[in-house]
This record gives C-alpha cells, structure tokens and sequence, in this order.
C-alpha cells in the first residue's frame, strides 16, 4: 500500500510542476466555414474585384470579362452572396453564365450571349402541323422562315458571330417536328411555347369576343388586314373572312362582336393581335 500511495503522490506532484503534460493532444481542427452573409463598405473598388469575391463566398469561381472596368463604391449590409451578385449584376448591367459546375463567365448581356453555345434539337410533334407552329413561332419573333437550318458560316440573324447568334426555326413536314438551333435558353423557350401548342384539342376553335368601344366591324376588318401582311391574302366566304381551315372572323354588328374561328395555333396569334389593338384604344383602328 504505502508502494501505491508513493507513486500517486509523485505523479500528482509531477503533473502540478509541469501542467502541459496534464493537456491531451489535439487534432488541428478544419477551417472555419465563411459566414453565410455578406458586409462590406468599399470606396473607389474595382468592381470586377467585388464580382470574384462574392462569388468565390458562394463556392464558385468567377471569370469576369476585361471590358467590366468600372470603379464603384459600395456599402452592403447582411446580405446573402447570392443577393450581392444579383445587385450588382442589376445594378451595372450585366449577365451570368455557367461555364461548369464551378465556374461563372460574368459580362455584358451580349458577351454572355456571344460565350453560349449554339445547340440543334428536334421537336417532334404529335397533334399540331408543324408548318402552323413554326410559322406561329416566326411571327412571335418577328423573323422571315427559312427552309434549312443555316450552316455554320452562315451570317446569323443577330448577335456577333455564330455562338450567341439568334434562334432558327425550320419544320420538317415529312416527320412532323420542328427543328431549332440556338442557344440553350432560346431553345428552351422555344420548347415551352411549342408544349403549350402542340395539345390534343379538336381541329378548330370558336370563340366570341365582344367589343366595349372600338366597332367590330372595323375592328375585324383591321385584324384581317394584319393577318395578310403575315399569311397572305384572305378569302371572302359564308363562314366569315380569312383562310379557311386556318382561321376566319365573323361580325355580329348586334352585339358588337368577333367571332373568331380557328386552329389553336392562329387563334392564339389573333388574340395576341386584338389585345394589343385593344391596348391601343379605339382610335388605333383605322
């Protein structure tokens, strides 16, 4: 016993003389995470600088074009780093896009159109004509149709060069679909407004619009004369005014009002036309 209490006793007089040897060992701990929000107060910055690090706060890698020279002041306060990018990106004008999963091009709309990708898919469709669906597309976008996707060294409708270069649409009868090539978000769009159209509905629609101010009458005959400049010439028949099997309008002067038959695809066309006649007032009709 008096063994075991002699060793005790010189082990707690050692550990009390020298108190380091009492400390376990500790592993070298992880760094510390950023904090999640972000306040700064910079004067005379360079805005590129800002760009790359509230982007490197978001866990990404920025790539920020050469002509983004600008010097700012800033103040920010207890914002998220994806709230700062998208103030900043609203505030001088400018655009992202995703080089890879950890990359970010920053720049002007333009060049970050002009750094996208041009992409081809096919749009096979079940229901609608394609030739109804390209033609409906070519008019939202204002844009003469082709008949053949264009090459790679052909001139594009906008934009500089060939990636960034603005949508083309061709149908393909022979298989029914349609055939685009752009960039992945025209591309995309262009799917969705083609979703909304290509739908299993009967082979013509009727529906009636009944005018408050502007006469019908004249108000129909303002629409067929739109319609022309973009189909081609109507046709006069009982059934009313317009290309049959397409679309035609027929006025009720008793009510004052359209009635407007046609495929999905042009009367949706024809809507969009007669609401911005609508918008316009009365005196835009002729």
């Amino acid at each position: 016993m008096k063994f075991y209490a002699m060793v005790f006793t010189f082990s707690l007089t050692l550990l009390t003389a020298c108190p380091g040897l009492a400390k376990t060992p500790t592993k070298a701990q992880p760094a510390k995470p950023l904090p999640s929000r972000i306040s700064m107060e910079l004067q005379d910055a360079k805005l590129a600088d800002i760009i790359q690090y509230v982007v490197k706060r978001m866990g990404k890698n920025a790539i920020v074009d050469k002509s983004v020279s600008q010097v700012v002041t800033l103040t920010l306060e207890n914002i998220s780093p994806e709230e700062a990018l998208k103030l900043l990106l609203k505030t001088h004008h400018l655009a992202t896009r995703q080089m890879n999963r950890s990359t970010l091009y920053v720049g002007t709309e333009q060049q970050v159109r002009a750094a996208a990708p041009v992409l081809s898919q096919a749009v096979p469709l079940k229901y609608a004509r394609a030739g109804d669906v390209a033609e409906y597309l070519l008019m939202l976008l204002n844009r003469p149709p082709r008949t053949s996707l264009p090459s790679k060294r052909s001139s594009p409708v906008k934009g500089g060069g060939e990636k960034g270069s603005a949508l083309q649409i061709v149908h393909d009868d022979r298989n029914n679909s349609i055939l685009l090539r752009g960039i992945p978000e025209d591309i995309q769009e262009a799917i969705s407004v083609i979703s909304l159209l290509d739908v299993p509905t009967a082979a013509t629609i009727t529906e009636t619009v009944v005018l408050k101010q502007a006469r019908a009458s004249q108000t129909a005959a303002f629409l067929v004369k739109l319609m022309d400049q973009e189909t081609g010439d109507s046709k006069v028949s009982k059934t009313g005014i317009g290309l049959p099997g397409r679309y035609q309008f027929f006025v009720d002067e008793r009510t004052n009002s359209i009635v407007i038959t046609a495929t999905p695809v042009y009367l949706a066309r024809i809507k969009a036309l007669l609401t911005t006649v609508l918008d316009r007032g009365a005196s835009a009709v002729p």
